[in-house]
């Protein structure tokens, strides 16, 4: 290539700002996402399923393609960062594309590469990687910078949506933000990413702290297809002998009042149910599967209010042409139907086997003990200070 030819790389990301000067290091502020559950989260749930979801699966010229991701990242950038060993293990790159309103990045409004924010020197990730300064909901309005952005970058083998709120938002008039960006990206999924692909989703399940309005929309996707389908009820009655008491009550006007442990079940259900509906019945695009999952406590109370949930989607062909229009040659072909009704009952058994990782990290000490190891040098390495991490694993030992 001549020195003055255009690089084909930098037509995969569409235009990005210069590189930013590194800046002055500061002493840095431990927070919940800092915790040894994250850690499990982390390393046991996103990197083990990417690994056997995807990398393993590849095969020929894809086994060398970088890992397409997107993320919602902290200023840690710990969910990219840690991929690393993995990484390694496969002989492959991170393609990863951030989206965070709050980054420092000097006033600059347009993407930027990660290597001028946080002074990559990982092997790992892809030098063309990049990060959005702006807010991951604003994909669901065309021409906006986000929007832009996921059009030009394409489609990803990992979406890791770990959001800092829920994703049914308190505010009536946001409570529908989150999940019109995810319809938007599903799109985009749906027309240009022809492979399984992960989506990670991490929420709040807390209904004191989301609209109730929109909670009752996307609950009632259970009840409703409780009521039309008998095996999707049987199957829930069977995991929740409570659902023909509770169900009914959706028809109110607020949440029903249940446990909280309940209520992430259901929440859970619900939520899998909506991207189902989405991918399999109105794009037709996919199945979708849920898979092991979690709850935890964002803080010291009593019940978890978190919830890290993990899907493999998987595409199926579009609908094949049946018939050359010029009558020169036959075709006979069969389209892939989707099994939507089979596809949202299996959904009920992993919704209602959530693991409480609090309880169950604190109930094996071998494992206890092993994450907080791990989550210590993992700081260290990233330039937290050792005496703060040591009393802040001492504090928060899961």
């Amino acid at each position: 290539m001549a020195d003055d030819a255009p690089d084909p790389d930098e037509e995969l990301i569409g235009e990005v700002a210069p590189p930013l000067k590194p800046k002055p290091k500061v002493l840095k502020k431990l927070r919940p996402w800092h915790r040894p559950r994250k850690t499990f989260v982390r390393a046991h749930q996103w990197n083990s399923l990417i690994e056997a979801e995807v990398l393993k699966k590849r095969s020929g010229v894809r086994a060398a393609e970088p890992l397409r991701m997107l993320g919602l990242p902290s200023g840690d950038y710990l969910d990219l960062l840690t991929l690393d060993e993995l990484c390694g293990k496969y002989d492959v790159q991170v393609l990863y594309m951030g989206f965070n309103a709050e980054a420092d990045t000097g006033g600059v409004r347009q993407p930027i590469r990660l290597s001028g924010i946080i002074g990559l020197t990982e092997s790992h990730v892809d030098r063309r990687s990049i990060l959005v300064p702006d807010w991951f909901e604003e994909l669901r309005h065309a021409e906006t910078m986000p929007n832009k952005a996921l059009r030009n970058f394409g489609g990803f083998d990992v979406v890791n949506l770990d959001l800092c709120g829920h994703i049914v938002d308190m505010n009536p008039n946001k409570a529908g933000n989150t999940l019109a960006a995810l319809l938007t990206l599903f799109e985009q999924q749906a027309q240009v990413h022809p492979h399984p692909w992960l989506l990670f989703l991490t929420t709040y399940s807390d209904p004191p702290q989301i609209s109730h309005a929109a909670l009752l929309k996307v609950l009632r996707l259970v009840a409703t297809n409780s009521t039309t389908h008998n095996d999707f009820k049987t199957e829930l009655e069977q995991f929740y002998p409570n659902a023909p008491t509770v169900l009914p009550t959706l028809s109110q006007n607020s949440p029903p009042v249940i446990p909280q442990n309940d209520h992430n079940c259901l929440m859970t259900l619900a939520i899998s149910k909506w991207v189902l509906r989405c991918l399999a019945y109105e794009l037709k695009a996919a199945t979708v599967e849920l898979l092991d999952s979690y709850c935890y406590r964002p803080e010291d109370v009593p019940d978890p209010k978190l919830l890290s949930l993990a899907f493999l989607v998987k595409p199926v062909p579009p609908p094949a042409l049946k018939k050359d229009p010029a009558d020169v040659i036959s075709r006979k072909t069969v389209d892939v139907p989707i099994d939507y009704p089979l596809c949202a009952k299996r959904l009920i058994k992993k919704a209602y086997g959530l693991t409480d990782l609090d309880s169950f990290i604190s109930g094996d000490t071998a494992l206890r003990d092993e994450l907080v190891a791990a989550t210590r040098q993992m700081l260290i390495d990233r330039d937290f200070d050792p005496e703060e991490v040591d009393t802040f694993l001492q504090t928060h030992p899961t």
